[in-house]
């Protein structure tokens, strides 16, 4: 499977990690290895994750040791649409405007 990082998700990526970067040496770089985690058990079993109960195309995958949540869908030939790499305490739903 290929994964694909919608532009607006791969600025949030680098935002955050610029952030922990910011708060501590390394940090940076276990938050994007938390998320290169969660792509990879996205691969292994894309099914495995939960459906968002009002947006039944988008699945959510949780981040081990960091509040953020990849929310991504599943698109024909093989590919994994990332749309958000969202904060799970911070403005919910603001990434369905990128469905339309």
């Amino acid at each position: 499977m290929k994964v694909r990082f919608r532009p607006e998700a791969a600025a949030e990526l680098s935002q955050a990690r610029d952030w922990y970067a910011g708060r501590e040496s390394g940090l940076g770089h276990e938050f994007v290895a938390a998320v290169d985690a969660a792509v990879d058990r996205v691969v292994a079993r894309p099914l495995a994750f939960r459906v968002l109960p009002r947006v039944p195309s988008i699945r959510r995958a949780q981040l081990r040791r960091f509040p953020f949540v990849l929310l991504f869908r599943m698109l024909t030939g093989d590919v994994i649409e990332v749309i958000a790499v969202a904060h799970m305490r911070r403005r919910p739903g603001y990434w369905k405007a990128r469905l339309r």
